[in-house]
């Protein structure tokens, strides 16, 4: 699938000049344009850059999420989103597409929890891949035989997914 990227205009200072450095207020140091995110301004007419390079916004925003009552807050505003009907009937289309798009997909995944409720498959929480003992989960190498999965960590099997999926690319196609 292509991706149309569009194109924004550069930062641009006040005088509309074009920005190529940047000053992080909280660093204290000048660092090129492209370590700094971009903000439109009010009227939308041009783009400056922030005042802190995305390092430091970075490290601020853990910081801030790993606070218990910001995180807590985060928490209760969530809670009371996925209540209104708006978000109710979002998530319903959200599902309605996925069956549509993958229906191979949900059949496979729906067939080994319909094995684990029988007792076919067993859940031993040990990952095959790193003989872990960790939360795990059944990985599909391939959704067209439902029953034929391997129990992985969520680490492993985000490796596991990535190698599908690139596997699954076409030829001379690198991402």
């Amino acid at each position: 699938m292509q991706m149309s990227v569009k194109h924004l205009p550069s930062p641009t200072n006040a005088a509309g000049e074009r920005v190529v450095d940047g000053y992080c207020t909280q660093c204290k140091q000048t660092k090129s344009a492209k370590a700094f995110s971009c903000e439109w301004n009010r009227s939308k007419t041009r783009r400056k850059l922030r005042a802190w390079c995305r390092v430091c916004r970075a490290v601020y925003d853990r910081e801030k999420r790993n606070d218990p009552v910001v995180r807590e807050r985060i928490r209760q505003i969530n809670r009371e989103y996925y209540k209104t009907p708006q978000r109710r009937a979002q998530l319903a289309r959200a599902r309605k597409r996925y069956r549509k798009r993958c229906p191979e997909k949900l059949a496979a995944r729906t067939a080994v929890q319909m094995a684990v409720r029988r007792g076919d498959l067993i859940y031993t929480g040990i990952c095959v891949h790193c003989y872990k003992k960790r939360k795990t989960g059944f990985h599909h190498d391939d959704y067209s035989r439902p029953l034929d999965v391997v129990e992985l960590c969520k680490a492993c099997h985000k490796i596991a997914d990535a190698t599908v999926m690139l596997s699954t690319l076409p030829e001379g196609d690198e991402r």
